[in-house]
């Protein structure tokens, strides 16, 4: 699980911008227009478990900020570095508290 906040460090999208896993939402709340009463929990820290179908990866659920949205995503991380995403959910917008 490390290693993967380590890969994130480095990750950039196609636009040069980061994507950064996120364990707390510190000084920041999350707006969404289209769900206005969305709650999400306070800790944010991620999960990791084996994959029963690959014995050679592991997999990762959690959350991720990329452009100032945050995402709820499931990866596969593989014993060869290998970092694949699975799916990405948009959660709404993080604008930080005054």
């Amino acid at each position: 699980m490390y290693y993967l906040l380590f890969f994130t460090l480095f990750l950039q999208l196609e636009d040069g911008e980061p994507c950064m896993i996120v364990e707390s939402l510190d000084g920041y709340t999350l707006v969404n227009e289209n769900k206005p009463h969305q709650r999400i929990r306070e800790d944010l820290r991620f999960v990791c478990f084996n994959d029963a179908a690959e014995e050679e990866c592991f997999l990762f659920k959690g959350y991720m900020v990329y452009r100032g949205e945050l995402f709820r995503v499931s990866m596969r991380v593989y014993k060869n570095g290998n970092v694949e995403m699975l799916d990405d959910h948009p959660m709404g917008r993080l604008v930080r508290l005054h």
